[in-house]
């Protein structure tokens, strides 16, 4: 009987229930390889209701902390054909709206948690229409639900796109399958900021990691869209805006987006001046005023090797349109220099873009007689 035990409890350490004791239609809470298997096997199960498949779901998703777990989920018991089951033939089954939304919400947060192994991200490719299908699907407006409710599903399943997003392979995966192209589209036609935010988070790591995504998003127009938020930096969530600003740096490292970008340059300029006196005075959102700032002079300075953008320095873009992009730089420059702790990437990024601004000859002679005490202008052509 001891050596049962021991064998027993060495394969599966957790909580098991014997399979005679599990009560019918029922999620199979066992957190070892049994319960993977079983509560996988159940989810395109017809007698049981949805509410124990979800239930299932989660327990899968507590189960495959582990890659050697995650490869058996996949690799053994077929997660993917269940998961794709519960996207298509549920989906005509399931009659209260409510689980419908989390029975998806749950199918992409397990979709994320396995794709958190980028070796797997091949094996998942097939998920990736299922994705883009609930993230462009209906939205439930007139629904007794919570509006943010009627989004959860959308946005787990853009967190499974940025868990793709986070590699060179993976990104490629979403270049094969049009991802980009289509969150392109969705982005200029969806008003709820989680959403905005994160498919900028997944363009954005696109465009950082593959310079073909670059040109995508840039031929695109993607860039009017993103300067329709900055239009509203002082209304839209401070997160909403640094993963814009983040966005709009790495579509302009180089390529179409470099040149097709310069048109934002006066509202990153307004959003660098904002987030500059708000750095100051904003001690709790001290981390993502600094990160906007840094992301902004970085784009601007990315932007400006470009020589026709150099023009849109002169531009007034400030609250009360009096001061342009050489005023708003400088004056920050400037100010920058009387701090203690400086952050040398903000500082250089600054630099950066004043220098090249001055190989205009009217933005050279403005920003001369702005900067005080400066080692930049020794940069100067």
């Amino acid at each position: 009987m001891s050596n049962t035990t021991l064998s027993t409890s060495s394969c599966y350490p957790y909580k098991q229930i014997p399979f005679q004791n599990n009560p019918m239609n029922k999620a199979y809470e066992s957190y070892g390889y049994l319960g993977l298997e079983r509560n996988i096997s159940l989810l395109k199960d017809n007698s049981f209701p949805i509410e124990e498949k979800i239930k299932s779901i989660q327990i899968i998703n507590k189960i495959i902390i582990s890659p050697e777990m995650k490869s058996r989920a996949i690799k053994d018991y077929k997660i993917i054909d269940s998961i794709i089951y519960l996207f298509t033939i549920e989906n005509n089954k399931i009659d209260k709206l409510v689980n419908k939304i989390n029975c998806f919400e749950n199918c992409c947060k397990l979709i994320e948690n396995l794709i958190t192994m980028s070796y797997f991200k091949k094996d998942l490719k097939e998920l990736l229409p299922y994705l883009l299908k609930i993230i462009n699907g209906t939205i439930y407006e007139n629904t007794k639900l919570k509006h943010s409710s009627v989004y959860r599903d959308k946005i787990a399943s853009c967190y499974a796109l940025l868990q793709f997003s986070n590699c060179n392979e993976g990104v490629n995966l979403l270049l094969d399958y049009h991802v980009i192209e289509q969150l392109i589209e969705t982005l200029k036609l969806i008003t709820n900021e989680n959403l905005m935010e994160i498919i900028c988070k997944v363009l954005s790591n696109c465009c950082e990691y593959v310079p073909k995504a670059r040109d995508c998003c840039a031929n695109l127009n993607i860039v009017k869209n993103l300067n329709s938020i900055l239009d509203l930096y002082n209304i839209y969530s401070l997160s909403l805006i640094e993963s814009t600003c983040l966005l709009i740096w790495n579509i302009s490292l180089d390529g179409d987006g470099k040149k097709l970008s310069k048109e934002i340059i006066p509202n990153l300029n307004r959003v660098l001046e904002y987030s500059f006196v708000n750095l100051l005075q904003n001690s709790l959102q001290y981390e993502l005023f600094k990160n906007i700032l840094n992301y902004t002079t970085g784009a601007i300075s990315s932007i400006l090797v470009n020589e026709d953008a150099k023009e849109l320095m002169l531009v007034n873009c400030n609250e009360n349109n009096t001061l342009n992009g050489n005023d708003i730089c400088c004056k920050v420059y400037n100010e920058f220099n009387l701090l203690e702790n400086i952050n040398n990437d903000i500082f250089r990024n600054l630099e950066n873009v004043i220098i090249l601004a001055s190989e205009l000859p009217k933005n050279r002679i403005q920003c001369r007689s702005l900067l005080k005490n400066s080692n930049c202008i020794k940069s100067f052509p």
